[in-house]
């Protein structure tokens, strides 16, 4: 039987950091993807989402979904902060990071034959955020594949509303808006490494979950 609920649990013992304060999430995610991939194959996309938080907070751990297609991905991330300019992003980051202590965990679900992963990971360069500020935050694959790769989007609603352009690293280009949120948590510690018993069980209810979950499964751009 499929139990989202105890996989959602299992996840979380694996990857959430012991006493670390989750400082902004937006959770769940649905089988809906947005594509966010350097990759020329896909145009160059990218993805930004808005957030404020409640307190001045230096970021060093996230988690989020996506999926690809690919059986051995190269997934190479770029996590961007991007300050607030006429009430979207602003051309170039106020600061970014590469990840480091990747873990990548499939959730057994699939959008259009591509798995979906949870990922968790540790940024190399922590962001410190001030409260009551809009930041945008951009999670960008650079892929060399043409299996680009595409950002869950949140199940329900915060403000509907994300951005997204075209270009490569170095593209100052505007961005659009457009409708839907997208899913991530950020924390103010870091991710560890997960459990051994944690991951045996997070295989088994990911194998149990495979093809069972209804509903419609896109990506977009």
């Amino acid at each position: 039987m499929y139990r989202p609920a105890l996989f959602a649990a299992a996840l979380a013992v694996a990857s959430a950091p012991v006493g670390a304060a989750v400082v902004y999430s937006q959770t769940p995610y649905k089988l809906v993807g947005a594509t966010s991939d350097f990759s020329v194959d896909v145009g160059l996309n990218q993805q930004a989402d808005n957030f404020q938080l409640t307190s001045a907070s230096t970021i060093r751990g996230i988690s989020f979904w996506g999926d690809r297609g690919a059986l051995t991905p190269d997934d190479m991330f770029i996590i961007r902060i991007f300050a607030d300019i006429t009430d979207k992003p602003n051309t170039t980051p106020l600061s970014e990071s590469l990840l480091a202590d990747l873990i990548r965990t499939p959730t057994g679900e699939s959008i259009a034959g591509s798995p979906v992963y949870a990922y968790s990971a540790n940024l190399v360069s922590p962001f410190a955020l001030n409260a009551s500020t809009t930041y945008y935050l951009s999670i960008v694959n650079n892929t060399a594949s043409t299996d680009p790769w595409s950002w869950s989007q949140l199940n329900g609603t915060v403000d509907n509303r994300r951005w997204h352009r075209a270009g490569g690293v170095s593209a100052t280009d505007e961005w659009s808006e457009t409708t839907s949120d997208l899913a991530f948590v950020l924390t103010d510690q870091e991710v560890p490494v997960p459990a051994p018993l944690a991951l045996i069980a997070i295989g088994g209810l990911a194998l149990a979950m495979i093809r069972r979950r209804r509903g419609s499964a896109t990506t977009e751009a």
